[in-house]
């Protein structure tokens, strides 16, 4: 679990023109960089709420942007709550979330030039992994020491 002060947000992957994107939800921790990733069906209040309760341990400060899913966390779940609105151009509270986006978005079209939808699950995984566990990624015999120590 994350914890401290942790950056939240939600990002579109997938073509648009394809009227198939996934909402992917994001958090990364400040202080140590590790980040939780995962896809979701849709944006609503629920679905974010049950990844934040998942992922960020309570008491935590939390930084969004200013989608109003995120409102409530301090007033029901206890979170602190920090909100910044990227549409007066206030970006510092997020920044290193929206960075993980750009890392995303460059490691599928590096790697795999494209996703699938019911593939994006796994490839999360991947990309969560080599940021949380770099060290893992670094040769194939560190992989391998990697995948058999957690399995």
């Amino acid at each position: 679990m994350l914890g401290g002060t942790v950056e939240v947000d939600e990002v579109f992957i997938v073509k648009k023109k394809h009227d198939n994107q996934t909402v992917v939800l994001g958090a990364i921790e400040k202080t140590s960089g590790r980040v939780a990733v995962r896809a979701v069906s849709d944006r609503l209040q629920g679905i974010s709420d049950r990844f934040i309760l998942d992922q960020v341990q309570a008491a935590s400060l939390v930084c969004t942007d200013a989608n109003p899913v995120y409102e409530h966390l301090s007033e029901f779940f206890g979170y602190g709550y920090e909100v910044c609105n990227h549409g007066m151009g206030h970006f510092r509270p997020t920044d290193r979330i929206e960075n993980v986006w750009m890392r995303l978005r460059r490691f599928i079209r590096k790697i795999y030039h494209h996703v699938w939808k019911e593939h994006l699950p796994r490839l999360l995984k991947e990309f969560q992994a080599r940021i949380n566990v770099p060290e893992a990624f670094t040769s194939p015999t560190s992989f391998l020491t990697y995948v058999f120590q957690i399995s």
